[in-house]
């Protein structure tokens, strides 16, 4: 059933009538606004932040504070259209919040391997964001593997995956090396070595090729043999 505009306003949603009403209002007054009960003000004042996002700096702290406590599904949304069209400096931010914004995240294997036939939507909010950013983030996104903190690592996978299957990358063999680093380092963690397989499609390079033929037939988690076969067919369909 067709939501109604009061449903879709309780929501967040806004629409340009809603957004003009607000355009007298100065930046201290959006600071106020998005902190309003009524999730359609919250949308409208991250909205209008977005005109100050690249002069101030705490705009993107405002927002990424916002994300975490954030409810309504069409204020989220905003957010990270906003943050989408940010560039290093928050992509960094943006990383400190890896797998702490919902509770969507893959935390075990799933039951079964992807059913679609491009690469899956990362299920985590901050790294979906990322990966539809510029590729100018991907070197921030690769340093990250260098970490310790394996709830960062496994979100940032789906990032790199995403970004480098929808983009031309001017250098995949760097790309290829860090992965490749990050899976020999833990191999052991499952869902790491799940990621890399899945992230190793969007990498048309022979030695991503030889590996996931290796992980296919030797890997002691049967999904991950079929991830790295469905790996391996995405890379034929797109040579």
């Amino acid at each position: 059933m067709k939501s109604s505009q009061a449903d879709l306003k309780k929501r967040g949603f806004i629409d340009e009538i809603s957004v003009k009403n607000y355009l007298h209002l100065s930046y201290k007054d959006l600071l106020n606004l998005i902190k309003s009960p009524r999730a359609f003000e919250r949308t409208v004042a991250v909205k209008l932040l977005s005109n100050y996002v690249d002069s101030l700096e705490e705009v993107s702290d405002i927002l990424l504070m916002t994300l975490t406590q954030e409810k309504s599904l069409y204020t989220k949304i905003e957010i990270c259209k906003v943050l989408e069209n940010t560039g290093v400096e928050t992509a960094r931010k943006m990383i400190r919040y890896l797998g702490e914004v919902g509770s969507n995240q893959h935390r075990y294997l799933p039951q079964d391997i992807s059913k679609k036939l491009s690469y899956p939507l990362p299920r985590d909010i901050i790294a979906r964001t990322l990966g539809k950013m510029s590729i100018d983030i991907l070197p921030v996104m690769l340093e990250t593997l260098d970490q310790n903190d394996t709830k960062i690592i496994r979100e940032v996978i789906d990032a790199i995956g995403y970004m480098c299957f929808y983009n031309t990358i001017p250098d995949k063999e760097y790309v290829v090396e860090k992965l490749l680093m990050c899976l020999n380092k833990y191999y052991y963690d499952d869902v790491i070595r799940w990621k890399i397989v899945m992230a190793f499609s969007s990498l048309h390079e022979q030695d991503v090729i030889d590996r996931l033929c290796t992980i296919s037939r030797t890997d002691n988690k049967e999904l991950i043999r079929n991830e790295a076969k469905r790996s391996l067919a995405l890379i034929n369909k797109f040579i």
